[in-house]
């Protein structure tokens, strides 16, 4: 990753109206550190498969924060993460690098640097269905699963736009483009109806 983005650096700063196909993972990377925080942290180690896992433990290593630390130190005993990369992001929190890892930790340090020459951008998620929207969810799926058992396709693809399925089901460029806002019932569609009215004159 390092050598790449040294022989690919003069178009870092150029992101996102240079796009270069070498530089795709540094894209992804900046990405992840711009939308991690603890919280998100926390679900990427603790609720899903050692796949997630591993990511968030490499995101806390090129983005390190204090917060963090308590939440790597619960998972370390872990042994399905890879432990070396684990390892390392503690230290870059604590700052206390072994000897036989300084090669490793200056090369972590150039590819942070690259990072840091991608601008800054807006990466924010969608909070999950809380507890009492989930049984809503579902009500709302099984209405629109009743109108295509019963062929009435212009129903259901109404209902598909509506209410908590259609602001989970929207894409995330969509959501984001319509202004990344939480779901509030009774307004939702109503910013679906500006938003298509005024992607009409553009």
């Amino acid at each position: 990753m390092d050598a790449t983005g040294l022989a690919y650096r003069k178009f870092l700063s150029q992101y996102p109206i240079v796009q270069c196909e070498p530089l795709d993972f540094f894209y992804e990377c900046k990405r992840g550190i711009m939308a991690l925080d603890k919280h998100l942290l926390s679900d990427l180690l603790f609720t899903s498969s050692w796949r997630e896992a591993n990511c968030g433990v490499w995101l806390a290593l090129l983005a390190p924060r204090a917060e963090y630390k308590e939440l790597l130190e619960k998972i370390l005993p872990n042994q399905s993460l890879a432990e070396s990369t684990l390892t390392l992001a503690l230290a870059a929190i604590d700052g206390h690098i072994a000897p036989e890892r300084k090669t490793e930790f200056a090369c972590l340090s150039s590819v942070r640097s690259m990072l840091d020459e991608i601008p800054d951008f807006p990466a924010p998620l969608r909070i999950a269905p809380t507890p009492e929207q989930i049984p809503l969810y579902e009500l709302e799926r099984a209405r629109i699963c009743d109108a295509l058992k019963k062929d009435h396709l212009q129903e259901a693809l109404t209902l598909m736009r509506k209410g908590l399925f259609g602001y989970y089901k929207k894409d995330y460029r969509t959501w984001l483009r319509e202004g990344a806002a939480p779901y509030a019932a009774g307004i939702e569609e109503r910013k679906q109806a500006e938003f298509k009215a005024r992607w009409k004159f553009w």
